[in-house]
């Protein structure tokens, strides 16, 4: 297997994961002896908004342990968590952060199910699902989306006007 830095990012054409298009794998811009004009701090975002689109892909495919994110991204477990603690992260709270915002995704649509939006996020149970939203928001899960359907509303009739 080859193995690199990564990122990888989930490919929904193969069911399974390729190589980011800027990944030396992929032959993408960036590798090959360039000379990159981004700073340290940049490419630790971009690194990280990478890493978060992995772990979106990878829940996406009922996947969401720290072990298939560090696989996916061609490290150990151990050099993501330290990469991560780099950034002011943890993988619980990039986890986190990315099941809030499915969560929110998953609430706004028509006629969404809060067991299958559950589900999606990867809660066996919709008891789990709801103490997470209410640590995340203060708010259970039928709340929260009453409460974006509201501000969608609003947005909706300010666009109007």
């Amino acid at each position: 297997m080859n193995r690199h830095p990564g990122p990888w990012h989930a490919d929904p054409q193969s069911d399974g994961l390729s190589p980011a298009p800027e990944s030396p794998d992929a032959g993408g811009p960036g590798f090959g002896g360039e000379v990159s004009e981004r700073s340290a701090a940049d490419e630790g975002e971009t690194w990280i908004d990478d890493v978060r689109g992995t772990l979106s892909g990878l829940l996406g495919h009922g996947s969401y342990r720290i072990q298939d994110l560090a696989a996916a991204c061609g490290m150990s477990v151990r050099t993501l968590q330290r990469r991560l603690a780099e950034a002011g992260l943890t993988y619980s709270r990039l986890l986190d952060e990315i099941r809030l915002a499915e969560a929110r995704r998953g609430l706004t649509q028509t006629g969404a199910l809060l067991r299958q939006v559950a589900a999606n996020l990867g809660f066996c149970e919709p008891a789990s699902f709801t103490r997470a939203c209410r640590r995340w928001t203060g708010l259970s899960p039928r709340e929260y989306q009453r409460q974006l359907q509201t501000c969608d509303q609003l947005r909706s009739g300010a666009e109007r006007v």
